[in-house]
């Protein structure tokens, strides 16, 4: 989870075409007619032009977009739930051969303190939390959610530890035990006190409650600045859309259909390249698996800065390029030959803006909006700087193009209607042709407190059917940790995070920045 950028071609479109508002996290309820009428259409169109496959891939998405803006359709009521919320919740995003545990379902905000907060600081503004945000007092329910009775200090534990390792080790163990069900709400939070070094609080939330950016939004009632006053954090709401001409809007029309092709094929790509990164158990997906996290050393933000605009590039692009520079070098240590060109991909996390019609509940604006995107990334090339330029431009695919826009008109409108098992089959061979999902989000401008205490680390940690990495900064630092098999990756914890230093500061010295990547 946890998402890294929100696509420019969404900055330029309407919010509103075809009958779809592409601000709201949920889709236009869908008429019952829509799809069977669209593949009957298709099947039509199939037949009559020689059984063409282009033909039904290009009618098919436009006889739906028709028939959903033309059809009447009930709007349900109460709070709704998305596809891939419905699905979280009952942890039925896999099928039973993948045996994936209900951890892999659970976001975990892990907050370093060199002081740790007393009971009395976190339950406050837990409380308002609570109070504001009606997912945190409701538990699913069919398609929506129910309000239940809620008592704080039933979803808060406090631990005391001796060291800072027992601490980290502590925390690393609580997020691989699961800890909720459908009978109260579906959070937690752990504390644990270190008599020696930093103390950790662990904010534990079910992916299906919301994703990382709303989350993270819905959570400013437990951060503020060090004056106290209210953190600054990213507008995530749709920006004014740019008048379009016929000609633009026939053009946006037809990236839509080639991105939603494109999406749709995503699960039919070639396995990626054996390596020591690699899991070889993808081919299946199937369960049981191990995971441990490598928390990589605190990055200078002014540093990445002075390197994207040395390289003509994004932070996103540098953070991307670094975490594949680094699985080159991982794959050279192991011995394997990194002359040949190797097939490696990413699933990118992209967070799509979100707003609401006024009359909607304020209380009810916790959602997941986030969508995958397929991101080649270049390891092969000899250089740094080469390897950022390639990968810098597999990344402008997405910012440039409707790439984000089908893969949420894939997932929330076809996701409803399609089987489970398909649903689950298609995520399957998505993910077995990703070896990771990244993720690097923007957080706050500001050093920041969570629960009245200085924030000394933030990290979003993931456990995951494949390595999860995910960046987020804060202040002048990014916090980035990776999760994955310690069995597959070796040297996962202590050798991988340097590897990853290595590669951004060998990018610095090409483009002419000098001195260390690491935050003081």
């Amino acid at each position: 989870s946890s998402e890294s950028v929100v696509p420019a071609s969404s900055q330029g479109a309407p919010a509103v075409m075809w009958g779809f508002d592409f601000s709201l996290p949920f889709p236009k309820p869908v008429p019952k007619l829509a799809l069977p009428g669209a593949i009957g259409i298709g099947a039509a169109v199939f037949a009559l032009s020689d059984q063409s496959y282009g033909m039904f891939a290009l009618c098919l998405p436009a006889a739906f977009i028709v028939l959903c803006t033309v059809l009447p359709a009930t709007p349900p009521t109460g709070m709704r739930m998305t596809n891939v919320e419905h699905s979280m919740a009952a942890n039925a995003l896999y099928g039973p051969a993948c045996d994936v545990p209900p951890t892999y379902n659970v976001i975990n905000a892990m907050t370093f303190h060199k002081k740790c907060p007393s009971l009395e600081q976190i339950m406050e503004p837990l409380r308002r939390v609570v109070a504001a945000n009606k997912r945190f007092r409701a538990v699913p329910e069919g398609w929506t959610w129910r309000e239940v009775e809620v008592d704080v200090k039933d979803h808060v534990t406090q631990h005391k530890v001796a060291t800072e390792a027992e601490a980290v080790a502590l925390a690393k163990k609580l997020i691989q035990i699961p800890e909720f069900s459908n009978t109260r709400p579906m959070w937690c939070l752990e504390s644990i006190e270190a008599a020696q070094g930093r103390s950790l609080v662990v904010m534990r939330i079910h992916h299906a409650v919301g994703d990382g950016i709303g989350l993270f939004q819905c959570m400013q009632e437990v951060l503020s600045k060090p004056d106290g006053s209210p953190i600054d954090l990213p507008n995530m709401g749709m920006p004014p859309a740019k008048p379009m001409s016929l000609g633009k809007k026939v053009l946006y029309v037809l990236d839509c259909v080639r991105s939603f092709v494109k999406v749709v094929l995503n699960t039919t790509l070639p396995m990626e390249t054996d390596t020591p990164w690699t899991d070889p158990t993808r081919k299946t997906l199937a369960g049981p698996r191990v995971r441990d996290v490598a928390f990589f050393p605190p990055l200078s933000l002014p540093y990445v800065k002075k390197v994207k605009a040395a390289a003509g590039a994004t932070v996103n692009d540098v953070i991307f390029s670094a975490w594949a520079g680094a699985v080159r070098r991982h794959c050279e240590v192991q011995g394997f030959d990194v002359s040949k060109k190797i097939l490696l991909r990413a699933n990118l996390a992209i967070a799509l803006p979100r707003d609401f019609p006024k009359d909607h509940d304020p209380q009810d604006r916790l959602v997941n909006n986030f969508y995958f995107a397929t991101i080649p990334a270049e390891v092969t090339d000899p250089t740094p700087l080469g390897r950022l330029k390639k990968n810098k431009a597999a990344l402008d695919v997405v910012k440039k193009t409707t790439i984000a826009i089908a893969a949420k008109f894939v997932a929330s409108h076809f996701g409803y209607w399609l089987p489970q098992k398909v649903k689950q089959d298609s995520l399957r061979d998505l993910m077995q042709r990703h070896s990771c999902v990244f993720s690097n989000v923007p957080g706050t401008p500001t050093d920041m407190c969570a629960y009245g205490e200085l924030v000394d680390e933030l990290h979003g940690v993931f456990l995951n059917t494949v390595p999860q990495f995910l960046g987020i900064s804060v202040g002048e630092k990014i916090f980035v940790n990776l999760t994955a098999d310690p069995n597959v990756i070796k040297g996962l914890t202590d050798e991988f995070p340097k590897h990853f230093v290595a590669e951004l500061e060998a990018l610095g010295k090409e483009v002419g920045v000098e001195g260390s990547c690491l935050a003081s």
